[in-house]
């Protein structure tokens, strides 16, 4: 800056000063403009992300709170993560799967329902597994999951050459990707064991009802209620004619019309009648 005449000399600090001020009564408004939008996508950054953390946080807690098949679906069509959705579904699938082979109840028309509602969800798993094909729902586990799920319902419903089918995408699959190779094993083995669902299931036969033991004749009878058990007395029976050890009787020694009379043993006989 040129100094006027007559005028003290200004230092350097001055001039700088001015030349500040200058600036920001030029630039000033356009420095403050972009300081605003700076600050204010700082603060809407921040926001989002502690949103979607927040988000993130509660769809993984609503997926390890869930037990059941309904709620595990019920988590997958709310949340917007694609692997919270994913592992929702094979988890829904999964659970109706086992109902549907281990629960001895669930058979007939429950059983085919079971299985196709596991099937359901299968195949979405794979649908949107194979459509992102990259990030948190596209990934290779999914895919494999969803395959190997698809082959064990057609397994259940003994449909061999379907699941044939099924399990020879599953080995595919699993070729196709590195360190994979117990997935294509466990297939072939299911390929292997396919042949026994023609197999007509015997069940063991029913066991046979043991013999009831059959009560020995009297035993546990009473005495008293059975005639033939115990003897009774005779009803036509007085007490002077029961006869007792010393009381037998010889032959002639009873007289005609007459009654039994005990004779002393040394005693006389009595005199004949005179003629």
């Amino acid at each position: 800056m040129e100094q006027r005449p007559h005028e003290a000399p200004r230092s350097e600090v001055m001039e700088t000063l001015d030349d500040w001020r200058n600036a920001w009564e030029r630039y000033g408004s356009v420095i403050m403009t972009v300081v605003a939008v700076v600050l204010i996508v700082f603060a809407v950054t921040r926001y989002l992300s502690t949103s979607r953390s927040a988000a993130h946080n509660e769809a993984w807690s609503s997926l390890a709170a869930s037990t059941a098949p309904a709620s595990y679906v019920a988590v997958a069509g709310e949340t917007a993560n694609g692997g919270v959705r994913q592992n929702a579904r094979l988890a829904a699938a999964d659970l109706l799967l086992d109902e549907a082979i281990r629960d001895p109840t669930a058979a007939g028309e429950a059983g085919t329902a079971l299985l196709d509602r596991a099937e359901k969800q299968y195949q979405a798993v794979l649908d949107e597994a194979r459509a992102a094909r990259a990030g948190a729902a596209g990934h290779p586990l999914y895919e494999l999951n969803a395959l190997e799920g698809l082959a064990v319902v057609a397994e259940a419903r003994r449909d061999a050459e379907l699941a044939r089918t099924r399990f020879e995408a599953v080995i595919a699959a699993a070729e196709a990707m590195p360190g994979m190779g117990r997935w294509s094993a466990r297939a072939r083995g299911h390929i292997e064991a396919l042949p026994l669902l023609s197999e007509e299931v015997v069940f063991a036969p029913e066991p046979e009802p043991e013999p009831t033991p059959e009560a020995e004749p009297g035993a546990g009878a009473d005495p008293a209620a059975d005639p033939a058990g115990s003897p009774t007395p005779d009803a036509s029976a007085t007490p002077g004619d029961a006869s007792t050890p010393g009381d037998a009787s010889t032959p002639g020694d009873e007289a005609a019309g007459g009654s039994l009379i005990d004779a002393p043993a040394d005693a006389e006989p009595a005199p004949a009648p005179a003629p």
